[in-house]
């Protein structure tokens, strides 16, 4: 239309492929969860906002009565995603939007404690749906016409914001299959922006240095990768953290310099 427009001046950053990161301690997430929140008790499981929590997960616990016999689990405002735990072992997934598998226990003459991982994957902005909550509705235990809610639950909010208290122990030879933190580091001769390939994990998020740089799913894709600016770097060693909540295939992460979007 006639109007000047400057020349561009801008152009790609630099991007350094810093290799592979060397992982040096683990923590498991269920021995340090009561140093990274406060349990509070409710007869009915408590939605995250009631625990005054904006983002990450809320962990909830309870028991299964006794005498019951190819039961399932059936959710009511589940959000996002749950992994089940019976007896201390995963028993499942449930995710919202997900086709649903469900999750079927039986009890022998003690009740069995029953526990939920449960993760915010985002909230809906738009829509009728803008008061989107997360964590556990109602949880409840079905068998043909039998319908009744689980009660009496521990609620442990974990926004995962402050992680300074994770008591990091030797490097297991092959990954957990519980929830963990993984602690590695890698060496900055230059600084300049990277790439972060989580390839060997499946699902949790990544710091480096402290910050929170994002989430990974490598099973849904297509991403691959986190972007790690340099202003996050610093010469010489640099620690980062990865949070695993579904078990990874083995530990390798590596920086590159090429993202895989």
């Amino acid at each position: 239309y006639g109007v000047p427009v400057p020349a561009l001046t801008a152009k790609e950053s630099k991007k350094i492929a810093y290799g592979n990161v060397t992982f040096t301690g683990a923590a498991k997430l269920f021995l340090q969860m009561d140093e990274l929140g406060n349990r509070v008790k409710s007869p009915f499981p408590m939605q995250m906002e009631k625990l005054n929590q904006a983002y990450g997960y809320v962990y909830y616990e309870s028991y299964l009565p006794a005498f019951l016999k190819d039961y399932y689990l059936e959710f009511d405002g589940l959000g996002d995603r749950a992994i089940v735990y019976i007896d201390g072992k995963k028993a499942g997934v449930a995710e919202r939007g997900a086709e649903e598998t469900p999750i079927y226990f039986s009890t022998g003459e003690t009740p069995v404690k029953i526990s939920f991982l449960v993760e915010n994957m985002g909230r809906t902005n738009f829509g009728p749906n803008l008061i989107d909550k997360k964590g556990l509705g109602r949880v409840r235990l079905r068998w043909e016409y039998v319908n009744r809610n689980l009660t009496g639950f521990d609620n442990l909010a974990l926004p995962m914001d402050n992680l300074e208290t994770l008591a990091f122990t030797e490097l297991p030879e092959t990954p957990y299959e519980e929830p963990a933190f993984y602690r590695g580091e890698f060496y900055v001769e230059e600084l300049a922006d990277a790439f972060i390939k989580p390839s060997g994990f499946t699902k949790g998020f990544i710091l480096i240095n402290g910050v929170n740089i994002g989430r990974y799913y490598n099973p849904a894709g297509p991403q691959k990768t986190l972007y790690v600016p340099a202003c996050y770097l610093k010469k010489g060693k640099n620690e980062i953290i990865i949070f695993e909540s579904d078990g990874a295939e083995r530990l390798t992460a590596e920086f590159v310099a090429t993202p895989e979007l």
